[in-house]
């Protein structure tokens, strides 16, 4: 096994054979990433760029012994100015977050509507990279978007409210109908797109109601709530999404139950496909 200690360089001539003109930053041919068994390649990364950082460019772009490693050294500079975000943690910025409008919100306002509680879980997603939508009964916003001219209210709820109908007119708020059932909405969207759904809502009603489309469907959406269902909490407007869900295994579930799940709901109701 190759450590640290074997590889740190003992003198100052040891520093400057090696090329190593800061910590972390080469400049010389090293077959570290060789013997690491992880990346395969004789060149060296460009210079003063951190070790661990060029590996893992370099594993996510699939490196191998024939890829060109200048190719790294390009992709490297050309996002050395953007932030990294989650997604880039889980390798998949299109993964799609589908938000539960009235369950968020009322968790944000302790049990009252608090329509910022959307805007903060939306934004939360989109700041670190992902595609996020959010979906809330209709008769639930109208009230709050008949009263966006109203001088009465505060100007934060003004804000929100302005926001919220940007999102709207962006696609990435949907209004249900306000006699349908918001939920069925919710999570089948979810499935169909491999989505994770954000809510504290376990959701036992619908999975007492798929029960009548078979127990194909029933296990799939089981096995779908079980792994792709993100729990959360705020600390006023900060939200905070739980720390125990595993979002990389969560996206192999959300593949798995995508490309099943036309199959599941078979002649039982309206695919979103």
């Amino acid at each position: 096994m190759v450590t640290d200690r074997d590889l740190a360089p003992k003198t100052d001539q040891a520093k400057t054979d090696s090329g190593i003109s800061e910590p972390g930053g080469f400049t010389r041919e090293v077959d570290l990433m060789e013997r690491s068994g992880r990346v395969h390649t004789k060149h060296a990364p460009a210079k003063n760029v951190p070790m661990d950082q060029f590996q893992r460019e370099a594993m996510r772009m699939g490196l191998s012994d024939k890829t060109d490693v200048e190719g790294v050294q390009r992709s490297l500079r050309f996002n050395a100015d953007r932030l990294p975000t989650i997604a880039d943690e889980v390798n998949e910025t299109s993964l799609l977050f589908v938000v539960d409008g009235p369950n968020v919100a009322h968790r944000h306002g302790f049990g009252s509507f608090s329509p910022k509680g959307m805007l903060c879980a939306y934004t939360y997603f989109t700041r670190h990279g992902f595609d996020c939508v959010v979906v809330i009964p209709d008769g639930q916003l109208r009230l709050q978007m008949m009263n966006e001219s109203d001088e009465s209210m505060e100007a934060d709820s003004n804000e929100v409210v302005l926001a919220l109908r940007k999102l709207v007119l962006q696609g990435n708020l949907v209004l249900t109908p306000r006699e349908d059932y918001d939920d069925s909405y919710i999570v089948n969207y979810g499935m169909s797109k491999g989505a994770i759904v954000v809510s504290n809502d376990r959701y036992r009603d619908h999975l007492s109601q798929a029960e009548a489309r078979g127990k194909k469907f029933l296990d799939l959406l089981t096995k779908y709530l079980k792994a792709c269902r993100l729990s959360f909490a705020f600390r006023g407007d900060e939200f905070i999404p739980s720390p125990d869900f595993d979002l990389a295994g969560g996206k192999v579930v959300c593949k798995y139950v995508a490309e099943r799940y036309r199959d599941a709901v078979g002649g039982t109701g309206f695919t979103y496909f």
